[in-house]
């Protein structure tokens, strides 16, 4: 059903739609006669095939310097920027600034071996490119209108996932200042939980 609801949103779908529509339009003004059916038929199958699926592949190589870093970001950011709408895309950008406040935080946590200065990495090269594009590979009009279970659409689902990477990395750049490293060890468990397996927002 969700294969089925995904390809209805999709561009394919809506570009071949369009077409037979022309298409019996033609038909209905009298430009076509007997062979009306397979010619929109043949318009519809013309649109699904000459449309084309882009897909986004954001996730970003490990073992990257903090330079590497943002520079990556600075390009991820530049990806999304025509799909987000304006309030995902400043979230997306908030997130990425904070990534770049903590990087020179870490480096007296990391060589310790622990593991939050992990995972403020992590989510510059998994969990924020990955939960940005499981959304982004969605239909653009099935990310802004279906309704899923819990009442959300996959836009509104994005949101809530970024606000917890931005609040989750807003406590951890407190904690480092702190010096705080069980709660820092804390947080990064539930970063690591929640973003660990990235949201498919269907």
């Amino acid at each position: 059903m969700k294969t089925f609801s995904l390809y209805l949103y999709s561009n394919k779908n809506l570009v071949g739609s369009l077409l037979a529509l022309l298409g019996l339009a033609a038909w209905g003004l009298g430009f076509i006669g007997t062979f009306a059916l397979p010619i929109v038929v043949g318009l519809y199958a013309f649109g699904v095939l000459v449309t084309p699926r882009t897909r986004y592949e954001l996730q970003l190589e490990q073992g990257q310097t903090d330079e590497q870093i943002r520079a990556q970001l600075k390009v991820l950011l530049q990806k999304t920027k025509k799909r987000l709408p304006e309030e995902l895309q400043r979230k997306a950008q908030s997130i990425s600034d904070k990534i770049v406040e903590l990087l020179p935080l870490l480096h007296t946590f990391e060589h310790g071996g622990n593991r939050e200065a992990f995972n403020v990495k992590q989510t510059a090269l998994d969990y924020l490119p990955s939960t940005l594009e499981n959304y982004l590979n969605l239909p653009t009009a099935y990310a802004r209108l279906h309704v899923g279970a819990d009442g959300k659409t996959p836009q509104q689902m994005l949101g809530n996932q970024l606000e917890l990477l931005e609040g989750s990395l807003g406590e951890t750049e407190r904690l480092l200042l702190e010096g705080d490293v069980q709660k820092m060890q804390v947080n990064g468990r539930f970063l690591e939980d929640k973003f660990g397996t990235p949201e498919k927002f269907l």
